[in-house]
C-alpha cells in the first residue's frame, strides 16, 4: 500500500520516470476504453466497469457493458436483501444463518465480497 510507505522526492521521481517508461498512462487509457489488454484471456479488463456510474459508457467489442454490469449488481443487491430479510430461505424453509464460501485462486475474492455483503 503506497499510502503507508515512507517515500522521499528522489524515490518518487524514479517511480514517475518508471511509470512513464512503461507507458502506464497509455495502458490505463486503454483499460478504460475497453481495449483487449488482458493478453492471457484475450479480452478487455472490465473490472473498471464495476465501479462505473450507471450512465457511464465503457465499450467492449462495440457494446456498452455498463448496463449489463449494473444489471448483475442490482440482482446481487436484491438477492442479498432477500437473504437478510428472511424472504429467501434454505431447503428446510428456515432463514439462512450461515454461508460457506468456496473459491479457487482469484475466484474466491468475488465469493468473499458477496459473503461480506450478506
Amino acid at each position: 500500500d503506497y499510502s503507508r510507505q515512507r517515500v522521499d522526492a528522489a524515490a518518487m521521481d524514479k517511480l514517475f520516470a518508471l511509470a512513464e517508461q512503461a507507458d502506464v498512462d497509455g495502458k490505463r487509457k486503454k483499460m478504460f476504453e475497453g481495449v483487449k489488454i488482458n493478453e492471457t484471456e484475450g479480452r478487455s479488463v472490465l473490472h473498471v466497469a464495476l465501479r462505473a456510474p450507471r450512465d457511464a459508457v465503457i465499450n467492449s467489442d462495440g457494446a456498452n457493458i455498463v448496463p449489463e454490469v449494473w444489471g448483475v449488481l442490482d440482482a446481487m443487491k436484491a438477492f442479498s436483501e432477500k437473504v437478510r430479510s428472511g424472504e429467501c430461505t434454505g431447503y428446510t424453509g428456515k432463514k439462512l444463518t450461515d454461508v460457506v464460501a468456496i473459491g479457487i485462486g482469484g475466484s474466491y475474492l468475488g465469493v468473499e465480497f458477496v459473503y461480506e455483503a450478506l
